[in-house]
């Protein structure tokens, strides 16, 4: 759970970079990094998901979680990038909403990481 909260943060923050990239180059390289944290988060979590999930319903959990992404993820963070987009410009829009959220989704995660022993255990009890 630490590396994906530190992943995710460092995602928002490469956003930000490459909003402002002064070259190609320095977009390409940023970006390419960026892409890393994304995986590395997402790989992270997903062991998470399969850990405290019962294996009768690990299936389900893991098609909430695609859901509970592209709806709160993409939907809402559409939502709100575009209307700091019309608000200050696309630049600075993405400047701030990307690192804000995800430091903030980064933050949620390490706030979850004192259950996830007491979660794992209890999947053990749920079979």
């Amino acid at each position: 759970m630490h590396l994906a909260a530190a992943a995710i943060t460092v995602l928002g923050i490469g956003f930000a970079v490459q909003a402002y990239a002064p070259d190609v180059a320095t977009y390409v390289v940023v970006g390419m990094l960026t892409q890393a944290m994304t995986y590395a988060g997402i790989i992270t979590l997903s062991l998470v998901v399969a850990a405290v999930t019962p294996p009768g319903i690990r299936a389900t959990a893991f098609a909430i979680v695609g859901v509970a992404v592209a709806l709160v993820g993409g939907l809402g963070g559409a939502f709100v990038t575009a209307v700091a987009e019309a608000a200050w410009g696309v630049r600075p829009a993405i400047a701030v909403v990307a690192p804000l959220t995800c430091v903030v989704a980064g933050l949620v995660l390490l706030t979850c990481t004192r259950h996830l022993r007491r979660d794992i255990t209890t999947n053990g009890d749920l079979r």
